[in-house]
Formats: structure tokens, sequence, C-alpha cells
């Protein structure tokens, strides 16, 4: 289950299960880089430029 939440940022996607609520975060396969997952992933990592490809659903408490 998820709900939206709102942050000054902007709204946050938060992943709620069994264990307590996760933030929904994208995370960078070539470098780690990591960002809070807005609406889509981003067209391109903002750490080291690997496309679309390289990027992958990541679930942070």
């Amino acid at each position: 289950m998820s709900t939206a939440g709102r942050s000054p940022e902007g709204p946050v996607r938060r992943v709620v299960d069994v264990t307590g609520t996760r933030y929904a975060m994208w995370r960078c396969v070539a470098c780690g880089e990591m960002g809070r997952l807005r609406r889509t992933l981003p067209s391109a990592c903002p750490g080291c430029t690997a496309g679309t490809e390289s990027l992958f659903y990541w679930a942070e408490d």
C-alpha cells in the first residue's frame, strides 16, 4: 500500500507495509547515487549521467 505525503520539496511517495513507513527512492547501479522518487525515475543519474536503464526503485526506511 502506498500513500502520498507533502514536504517542502514537493510530494513524496511513502510505501507503507507491516513494518512501518518507507520512502520510495531510486538508486543508480553505476555510482550508487540515491534520490527521492517523485512521479517517475529521472531521465539520467545526476551523479554520473548514466541513463534511466541504470536506475532502479529502492525502499528506504
